[in-house]
């Protein structure tokens, strides 16, 4: 049962990709369960992976999770442990998606999906 529902779109090489990401509620941990579903980002090499992040004015800030995407679509369920309902939007305004590949170093990937902006 989402409560929050954001839609992402890709950029560059991935720019036909979508993704529906919903944030539920709070779970009685303090967990918030994130589901998100992306079509067409392109299949990264054996040992790449995509990285989920808050984002403040376009910019990757809190990591929310990692995931690989497959045939589309691709759903995952990511969990977060950060005070969504107190941080977003207030303190983060979206959402973005960075390509990491095999062997890169881990100072940030290329951004590939940003959220929709209304």
């Amino acid at each position: 049962d989402s409560r929050i529902a954001i839609g992402m779109h890709g950029i560059g090489r991935d720019a036909g990709a979508t993704a529906s990401t919903g944030l539920a509620k709070r779970d009685a941990h303090g967990n918030y369960p994130i589901e998100m579903t992306v079509r067409g980002l392109t299949p990264l090499p054996t040992g790449g992976w995509y990285v989920l992040y808050l984002s403040k004015k376009g910019k990757a800030t809190l990591p929310c999770g990692t995931f690989i995407a497959g045939k589309p679509p691709t759903t995952v369920r990511l969990s977060v442990g950060y005070p969504l309902e107190d941080m977003f939007p207030k303190e983060y305004d979206g959402w973005v998606v960075e390509e990491h590949l095999p062997g890169q170093r881990d100072d940030g990937g290329r951004v590939v999906m940003v959220t929709e902006k209304a």
